[in-house]
C-alpha cells in the first residue's frame, strides 16, 4: 500500500505492453493491487494521466505509443464511470493530442493518436471548443494526407 501511487500507474500502463508477458506479470500485478479496472483506474487516475503524460515525452516512440494507448485506456474507462476527477484532466490531454498531431515529425504508431483524438470526441465532446475540434480535425486529415502515409 506504501508504494501504490508510484506501481499501480506503472502496472496500467503496462497492461497496454504489446508483449503477453510482460502484459500478464502486470495484469497479475494490477489485479492483486486493485479492486477492479474501473475502480483501480478511478482511485489512481491523477497518477495514471500524469505518467502517461510525462512518458509521452520520451523519445522512445514505443513510450509513446503505450502511453497513449493507456490513455485513451483510462480516459474512456474514467468517462464511461462518469469519474468527476477527469474532467480537471481533459485540458492537458486535448494540449497533447493536439500538439502531437501538428508536430510534423513522423514517429511509427503515431496513428493511435487518432484513437485518443476519438475518445475525446465521444466522451469530452462538450469539453471541445469549436476552434479546438476543427484543429484536431485539420491535423488529422494533414496527417492522412501526407504523401507516403
Amino acid at each position: 500500500k506504501r508504494y501504490d501511487k508510484e506501481l499501480l500507474p506503472v502496472a496500467f500502463i503496462a497492461l497496454h505492453d504489446p508483449d503477453k508477458e510482460t502484459k500478464a506479470a502486470w495484469e497479475e500485478c494490477w489485479n492483486d493491487c486493485t479492486p477492479g479496472m474501473e475502480n483501480g483506474l478511478g482511485l489512481y487516475l491523477e497518477e495514471v494521466i500524469g505518467l502517461c503524460i510525462s512518458m509521452f515525452q520520451s523519445p522512445s516512440y514505443f513510450l509513446k505509443k503505450m502511453s497513449i494507448t493507456a490513455l485513451e485506456h483510462a480516459l474512456t474507462l474514467a468517462a464511461k464511470s462518469k469519474n468527476p476527477r477527469l474532467k480537471q484532466h481533459v485540458p492537458r490531454i486535448i494540449s497533447l493530442t493536439l500538439t502531437a498531431l501538428q508536430n510534423p515529425r513522423f514517429w511509427s504508431n503515431k496513428s493511435v493518436l487518432f484513437a485518443l483524438a476519438g475518445s475525446l470526441f465521444t466522451h469530452c465532446s462538450e469539453m471541445l471548443e469549436g476552434a479546438t475540434q476543427t484543429s484536431i480535425i485539420e491535423a488529422i486529415h494533414h496527417y492522412v494526407a501526407e504523401p507516403g502515409r
